[in-house]
């Protein structure tokens, strides 16, 4: 089976999105509510996410250029450029989706209403855009994986 050095590339950053998303889940759900509403805590945790992510990013960059530097190289064509778009369309629906509710959940907050998310949880809205933005990238990448295997 022969795998391009682009859908190569996908694959590591699926599993790397994955390994954030999984990281950003238990260190969210691991805290208690003092811990939660400790805005300089939860500033930490994304400060991590963010770092993490752009080290395994590099890293499987950097492995992938450097087994095979021939591909790494070579511009999109069609067909990769076609996933590439499919892949953004479906995944900018996801945040977007996540975006609204995250803005609808504070201002049902900011206006004491008690309908809606309101789980007494600091920073929902935040964790809200974390988890679509991740949401959203792991989307992206399935969705690019499953094209390019289904030959679209």
């Amino acid at each position: 089976m022969n795998i391009s050095f682009r859908e190569k590339s996908l694959w590591l950053e699926f599993i790397a999105t994955v390994i954030i998303f999984n990281y950003y889940m238990n260190q969210i759900l691991g805290f208690n509510n003092t811990q939660l509403a400790d805005g300089s805590l939860i500033i930490g945790v994304l400060f991590e996410v963010v770092m993490y992510s752009v080290v395994l990013m590099i890293i499987s960059s950097v492995i992938l250029a450097f087994i095979n530097h021939k591909d790494a190289d070579k511009p999109l064509d069609e067909r990769e450029q076609l996933i590439e778009l499919k892949g953004s369309y479906y995944s900018n629906w996801i945040l977007k989706v996540g975006i609204v509710i995250a803005i609808g959940q504070y201002a049902l907050e900011s206006n004491e209403w008690v309908i809606g998310l309101h789980q007494n949880i600091p920073f929902l809205p935040l964790h809200i855009l974390v988890i679509s933005f991740l949401l959203s990238e792991l989307a992206t990448f399935f969705i690019r994986i499953w094209l390019s295997r289904r030959g679209v």
